[in-house]
């Protein structure tokens, strides 16, 4: 389904393609100047995708569809927008502004199991993050708590009402947990058996 033509990689953030030389010459018909080329060693060559959406952007939009088929058609079509709209699995809590100024979004802190943004927000909007959804993460808006849902069909993300919001992500599912404590469990007993058997030695010489 990652059709180079439609919005699919911008969403993806998929900003580097690299491709056979020989094919590119080929199918470059097929390529507008969406993707530039930017590099070449005459075997490979590297584009760049200019219209790649950042990390973390705001839409005061949804488009309600529970039917993962009917989604991705719907996001296939060359008319859908992921800058002004969002496709989502269930309605949104509140009512969306609708509007096209729904305000801005940093990144301060991007690593692989933590994600932390400053989000100002002018109405009600739904802030979506180029990243996988999974259910291992875990979000806090402000401090407190917040939902995730799955937005775009792959991607996560919170909404937020009117305001400054620091959002952050964290990646914490229940088997990792649990093989930290066994890890953790591991080391106190080994750190027991060495004690004891140090105490062992020192009595027995």
């Amino acid at each position: 389904r990652l059709s180079l033509q439609s919005r699919m990689p911008d969403i993806m953030n998929l900003r580097w393609l690299v491709y056979d030389q020989n094919l590119y010459e080929q199918q470059k018909e097929h390529f507008d100047e969406r993707y530039r080329p930017v590099f070449s060693d005459g075997k490979e060559v590297v584009l760049e995708n200019q219209q790649v959406l950042p990390k973390a952007w705001l839409v005061t939009r949804v488009e309600q569809e529970a039917d993962p088929a009917k989604r991705l058609q719907r996001m296939l079509a060359p008319a859908f927008d992921p800058n002004r709209l969002a496709v989502v699995e269930s309605d949104p809590p509140f009512a969306l502004a609708g509007t096209d100024q729904a305000g801005k979004v940093q990144v301060n802190a991007y690593k692989p199991a933590e994600m932390s943004l400053a989000a100002e927000t002018t109405a009600n909007a739904l802030l979506v993050v180029g990243k996988k959804y999974y259910k291992g993460w875990q979000a806090a808006v402000n401090g407190k708590p917040a939902d995730i849902v799955p937005v775009n069909h792959i991607l996560r993300g919170v909404y937020l009402p009117p305001g400054n919001h620091t959002v952050a992500f964290r990646f914490d599912p229940l088997p990792f947990r649990i093989g930290t404590w066994l890890t953790l469990g591991s080391f106190a007993v080994f750190a027991l058996v060495a004690a004891r058997e140090w105490l062992f030695r020192r009595r027995s010489g």
